[in-house]
């Protein structure tokens, strides 16, 4: 399989992007692909484009699936940036654990703490 770039429509903004280097898993080797087929379980590197739960699809029947349930957290924890000249850092990486779905955010509006929820126990 020669590797090429694939274009496809990410369902939920209907924007179409560019797929370049997918790679398929095959024990512990990575081998480049130039297509896929339901149940191929691929590998692409994001360069901020895509959510959990994100479908994408080539041509032009719209696929999509319902989204992703979201539990009620069951553990929090407090949270806040060691060292207060590096907030932005701290805000960042913070709102990458949400986005990845790890955690979900709140805010103390009383303290201005911020609490991080979560359904299991984190690692």
């Amino acid at each position: 399989n020669s590797a090429r770039a694939w274009t496809v429509t990410l369902a939920r903004t209907g924007k179409q992007v560019r797929l370049n280097n997918a790679v398929e898993f095959e024990s512990s080797a990575r081998v480049q692909v130039s297509e896929a087929v339901a149940g191929d379980i691929v590998g692409l590197y994001d360069t901020g484009n895509f959510q959990i739960g994100d479908s994408i699809y080539a041509g032009k029947r719209k696929l999509e699936f319902p989204p992703l349930p979201e539990f009620t957290p069951e553990l929090f924890m407090r949270v806040s940036p060691k060292n207060v000249m590096k907030q932005k850092s701290f805000h960042k990486g913070m709102n990458q654990l949400v986005q990845e779905g790890a955690v979900q955010l709140y805010r103390n509006y009383q303290t201005d703490d911020y609490i991080l929820g979560a359904v299991g126990q984190l690692q």
